[in-house]
């Protein structure tokens, strides 16, 4: 697994040290090599906290695997037994898929309810959304679930009810504040509503990294040399144009005080694209993020 490394400020005196992995995109039993790959990852380390940022499932028809919903579980309470886990979701952790409808991903809320029932069973999973919760150090962290399935993935085009995110404007200028949330299409909304001033670190996933982490081609360092540190080469949404590419990867400045990290995907073709043999191409990866109390230097490379 290819680890990213990223020091962010705290405001206590306590250094805490986070595990953030997003889109894993689990469909079967094949899929169990990604979970164990996961859990030998954290045994090498200790991790304080885990971030599992949406798209945990590709689809809601895991739950009509018995087998392979039993893994999912036991995935999910190993993590918590490490270390409390906060857990964001994801489009694909909210659809059936259905290739003999129309529109084949249809809303289905079972898994999210699933898990959130584990979270009175299993200890420290954390799902509480749209809450300012406190991390062990004494920081603040919270959780944004939007409400919207499907829209564009143009960074300035997701319809989103600025009145429910209102909220954000009571966090506590006191403290250092994280956010977790699938999507950085929601995080560029937010901060154009000018809701993220108080919030110091945003951390999404969704973009699978610019579909830019080949193992068998250096495409990332042919794109660093050339400047472009946060350039991905497709969207989700299969765009390959400069102007929706622009920030799909690595740190980017939102604004004077807030940061976006965008975590790379352990899938990045998965089950229901019917290029999952191809997944093998693609380094899995993941962000490891050391809150610190010594003073870090911002990037303000990418200030959206």
């Amino acid at each position: 697994m290819k680890l990213f490394y990223h020091d962010v400020e705290t405001s206590s005196n306590k250094s805490l040290k986070a595990f953030v992995i997003s889109d894993i995109h689990y469909y079967s039993l094949k899929d169990n090599y990604k979970l164990n790959t996961i859990i030998k990852e954290l045994n090498k380390f200790n991790y304080d906290m885990v971030y599992l940022i949406g798209d945990i499932i590709d689809a809601t028809n895991v739950l009509d695997n018995k087998e392979a919903f039993e893994s999912l579980l036991l995935f999910l309470k190993i993590l918590g037994n490490y270390a409390p886990t906060y857990i964001a979701f994801g489009s694909h952790d909210l659809v059936y898929f259905s290739s003999k409808e129309t529109t084949p991903f249809i809303n289905d809320p079972r898994f999210k309810e699933e898990l959130l029932n584990l979270s009175f069973k299993y200890s420290n999973l954390i799902l509480e959304d749209n809450k300012f919760l406190e991390l062990p150090n004494g920081d603040d962290i919270v959780i944004i679930n939007p409400d919207f399935l499907d829209f564009k993935d143009k960074f300035d085009d997701t319809k989103l009810n600025k009145k429910n995110y209102l909220f954000l404007k009571n966090s506590n200028p006191h403290k250092r504040t994280s956010m977790l949330c699938h999507y950085p299409n929601t995080l560029f909304t937010l901060n154009k509503y000018g809701l993220l001033d108080n919030i110091n670190l945003c951390i999404a996933g969704h973009n699978h990294n610019g579909m830019t982490q080949f193992k068998v081609f250096p495409l990332e360092s042919i794109l660093n040399l050339i400047g472009q540190d946060n350039r991905g080469i497709i969207t989700p949404s299969r765009s390959i144009s400069l102007k929706d590419t622009k920030y799909l990867r690595g740190e980017i400045s939102l604004n004077n005080q807030t940061d976006l990290i965008i975590t790379p995907a352990i899938t990045s073709l998965a089950s229901l694209t019917g290029l999952s043999t191809f997944d093998k191409l693609f380094y899995k990866g993941a962000n490891v993020i050391n809150y610190t109390n010594e003073v870090i230097k911002r990037k303000i490379k990418n200030n959206h």
